[in-house]
């Protein structure tokens, strides 16, 4: 029951947001998987739950939060920026999002 068909193109866009560099058999055999999991959304949007109580959580627990800890971080900068797409003089560089006046 194949009805949603994802394009090789929107399986590279969605590598190339996801910083993956993909074969083209990657491209192929991940264009199959996400058809897939989007025919079984659809599967799921044809449910009726108009009358089905909705359920957020079923413990009981409520507000359970951790304590916040500092905690140690074992990275080094040159290990932190290593993946990062645009560095500047050791820091991480990134677009500005706030109007210079």
């Amino acid at each position: 029951m194949k009805t949603t068909k994802i394009s090789p193109q929107k399986v590279r866009q969605v590598a190339k947001l996801a910083r993956f560099t993909l074969t083209d058999n990657e491209i192929h055999k991940f264009q199959g998987q996400l058809e897939t999991i989007l025919e079984h959304f659809e599967t799921l949007g044809k449910v009726q739950v108009e009358d089905v109580e909705a359920t957020y959580q079923t413990t009981g627990i409520k507000n359970a939060c951790r304590d916040d800890k500092r905690q140690h971080c074992s990275l080094t900068q040159k290990e932190a920026l290593q993946n990062a797409p645009n560095t500047q003089k050791g820091y991480f560089k990134v677009k500005g999002i706030l109007p210079e006046n």
